[in-house]
């Protein structure tokens, strides 16, 4: 597994050590054969079966394609039918959190459990069969959803909370939220590093610590306000305190997150009874298709209201960047500012404020120094040549046709996180063939390629077989199409020149090449081995 060749591309190698994966190979169709059922571990086994058989039937029971798709990912945790587009409008309305079954489906069954028993509990031994049939009813919705990391974590933390009043202990949400991430350490210490586990416990610490102070912030005067009050602050809650995390990896936050979140919740808190009850009753004739209709109704309208606030104007803001201080920094902020809400102790403003006063200083620096940057970048970009000329928060990227496809897939994976960790804001993008003479960059066009200058640099395209020797005159020089294929060809033309050859080079001539200049000691750069080649002016 290699590590990332551009500068803040995302770091695959490093994600799947996490997960302890240290190898990877490539087969083709014809190189393996399937020999049967894998028979691993009998509770994963029941669960995949419990899963499949959960996915067909609302398959069934859901027919248009969107809904089915949305309920799939609430009720099983499967995201494999949902559509970019669809994705992108639940995290524009800050209701993504949605399609991943965590602590919000987790918290709604006992809710729905703890109403319906509640009668129970006033029995002899109600108490304990009353719990009993809720952690059962749980982990069987866990084993529902396959047994994924999220519904883990989420059932081991209610089953702590919901212990404590049998064994006569007093109801906990935070024991209950440290004491699973506990066990979950000990077991994995590698699932710090986990975004899903820090975004799925960091929401709960918000719901559990910050929801009380804004909920005590306003007294609704009627019963609706006040249930929606506490959903508004349930939201507002859970996205403040995740949104420094978010920043850090997505480079995003929702604006409207607050508008959609509320009928999100309330939708969402219909649907799960509902889908489970389909499930439960799908071989009833009539009542599991009635069931079915109306789980898609719900669901219809829940797509809807996404839809329609990720069509508001701004919806998201994207280009956001923390770095690992920043991130410390705001959530230090946090911290001392909670603390205030739960103390009034006036000195926890003054450390909220020395906090701000430094993530004021640390941003004034970054941005002084963002502004001033001249970069030239050689991007690693597999078949293709794509080169970025940064000035202050103003990029040129010039490369292939190919790179800026209509679904812009090669320009985010390569280069957009790159352009964010460096304050870019304005790009300006060029395809080699239609590049004009003129500012920021000057362009000459030369039977073998062409001349950039920027910024006091010149730069040498060379795209095809030269037949004289070219003089040491540009700064830079970077062999682009398999201009050459041998050393025989290339030292009569540059001698020993430093030379740079990118990924639009075919790939045996990268390799012949780099053999040739290893025997040769000759000072080239190879951009498919040596990564982005990045030089500031």
């Amino acid at each position: 597994m290699e590590a990332p060749q551009n500068p803040a591309q995302f770091d695959y190698q490093k994600f799947l050590s996490q997960k302890r994966i240290y190898h990877q190979h490539y087969l083709k169709a014809v190189d393996f054969v399937f020999t049967g059922e894998y028979r691993g571990e009998w509770y994963k086994n029941t669960a995949y079966r419990v899963s499949e058989w959960s996915d067909a039937v609302l398959r069934r029971l859901v027919p248009l394609e969107q809904e089915y798709a949305v309920v799939k990912a609430m009720v099983l945790g499967l995201r494999d039918e949902m559509d970019s587009e669809l994705v992108q409008a639940y995290s524009a309305a800050g209701a993504v959190h949605v399609l991943s079954v965590s602590g919000f489906h987790i918290a709604i069954f006992v809710a729905i459990l703890n109403f319906i028993l509640t009668n129970l509990e006033k029995r002899r031994y109600g108490r304990w069969l009353s719990l009993g049939i809720t952690l059962t009813t749980l982990w069987f919705y866990a084993v529902l959803t396959g047994l994924s990391a999220p519904v883990i974590r989420s059932a081991l933390m209610f089953t702590i909370f919901l212990l404590a009043g049998p064994l006569g202990r007093k109801e906990n949400g935070a024991n209950a939220l440290f004491g699973s991430a506990l066990i979950l350490l000990a077991i994995d210490p590698l699932l710090l590093y986990s975004v899903s586990f820090q975004l799925s416990y960091a929401a709960l610490g918000g719901i559990i610590f910050l929801q009380p102070v804004l909920y005590q912030s306003l007294t609704a005067k009627t019963w609706l306000m006040d249930k929606i009050w506490g959903m508004t602050t349930v939201a507002l809650a859970a996205q403040l305190i995740t949104f420094p995390i978010g920043v850090y990896y997505f480079h995003q936050f929702p604006t409207y997150f607050l508008l959609a979140n509320p009928f999100v919740a309330l939708l969402a808190t219909a649907m799960l009874p509902v889908a489970l009850a389909a499930l439960a009753f799908s071989w009833v004739p009539f009542l599991g298709q009635g069931l079915g209709w109306g789980l898609t109704g719900i669901t219809r309208v829940l797509n809807k209201i996404v839809i329609w606030t990720d069509a508001l104007p701004f919806s998201t803001v994207g280009g956001l960047s923390f770095s690992a201080l920043e991130v410390g920094l705001v959530y230090g902020i946090m911290a001392m500012i909670l603390a205030l809400g739960y103390t009034r102790n006036a000195r926890w403003l003054w450390r909220a404020g020395a906090l701000s006063l430094a993530l004021f200083v640390v941003q004034l620096i970054e941005i002084n120094y963002f502004e001033r940057q001249k970069l030239l970048v050689i991007h690693s970009v597999a078949r293709q040549s794509a080169i970025s000329f940064i000035n202050g928060n103003e990029a040129l990227l010039m490369s292939d046709t190919a790179f800026f496809q209509p679904d812009r897939k090669p320009f985010n994976f390569y280069v957009k996180n790159f352009y964010i960790a460096r304050n870019v804001h304005q790009i300006q993008e060029k395809v080699w063939e239609k590049v004009e003479p003129t500012s920021p960059v000057l362009v000459k066009k030369l039977p073998f390629g062409q001349l950039i200058v920027w910024q006091g640099k010149s730069l040498l395209v060379v795209e095809a077989p030269v037949g004289e020797a070219i003089p040491p005159v540009a700064d830079y020089v970077l062999i682009r199409n398999s201009a050459f294929r041998s050393v025989d060809q290339v030292l009569p033309v540059f001698r020993k020149q430093k030379l740079i050859f990118d990924h639009s080079n075919k790939f045996y001539v990268l390799q012949t090449l780099q053999q040739q200049a290893q025997k040769w000691a000759l000072p080239w750069y190879f951009v498919n081995a040596q990564g982005a080649f990045l030089v500031s002016l």
